[in-house]
């Protein structure tokens, strides 16, 4: 431990030599590692991170069936990737430069769909924490929720469509009671899985103040219309609301 701490304060060190050193954000070479717990996205260097462990069941494997590895994987990342377009990537230009890009259409579109999330996610009490969802401070990571498993879906079916167009019907023995649309959403569901004690939650979500992943899967499913389609979900029951918030 103490090698460990002696290493990091000497990195510490190296990291903050650069700070006036350099003129551009991108040599500092404050970059995260593939090894780290978490996705990442970089604002200043538009890039997204993907740790290693990403690679392996239930998020990804090569001989899945596409709609498998599009709804789990595939979300996720756009998930990540949508975070260069909302309200804190917006103040970045592709090359990481203050920039303000959006224009007063984009604007006004955000904060309505932004709001419409708001209302909506503030319906719902977090059964560990005892309160309401904190949509404020999760605001961003809602709707990236949301577009995230909507722009999945689009790579899926265009994918599905070009391979179909080169070598015919797609079809996997053993899933003929689902169709591949909902194998995309069970992979979906299935890659936020998690099972933890009550008070393990709650100590993991109070301070951050975090969403639970049972409603970061359930409501962008209610807000799309695809998945009611795949599943027949008539509308105004609880998976298919009249009322849809769409942000991206």
């Amino acid at each position: 431990f103490v090698s460990l701490l002696r290493t990091l304060r000497v990195y510490s060190r190296i990291q903050f030599s650069r700070l006036r050193k350099f003129k551009r954000s991108l040599d500092f070479g404050w970059y995260p590692s593939t090894v780290d717990g978490s996705m990442y996205y970089s604002h200043l260097g538009n890039y997204l991170l993907l740790p290693v462990d990403y690679l392996q069941f239930p998020f990804f494997l090569l001989e899945m069936p596409p709609p498998i590895n599009f709804g789990a994987i595939g979300s996720i990342l756009g998930e990540e990737l949508t975070h260069g377009f909302g309200e804190h990537g917006a103040m970045y230009d592709d090359r990481g430069k203050l920039m303000e890009w959006w224009t007063r259409f984009t604007h006004r579109k955000y904060v309505t769909g932004a709001r419409c999330i708001s209302e909506q996610y503030d319906l719902y009490n977090n059964p560990v924490t005892g309160r309401k969802l904190n949509v404020n401070g999760t605001l961003e990571s809602s709707i990236a929720d949301n577009a995230g498993l909507r722009q999945a879906f689009k790579a899926y079916r265009v994918y599905m469509t070009k391979y179909e167009e080169k070598y015919g019907i797609y079809s996997i023995p053993g899933t003929e009671p689902y169709t591949m649309d909902q194998l995309f959403f069970i992979a979906y569901a299935l890659s936020r899985c998690e099972v933890a004690r009550k008070r393990s939650m709650y100590f993991f979500l109070k301070p951050r103040d975090a969403i639970p992943n049972r409603f970061r899967t359930i409501i962008p499913l209610m807000n799309f219309e695809r998945f009611a389609d795949a599943f027949g979900c008539r509308v105004g029951t609880i998976m298919n609301p009249e009322q849809k918030c769409i942000v991206w």
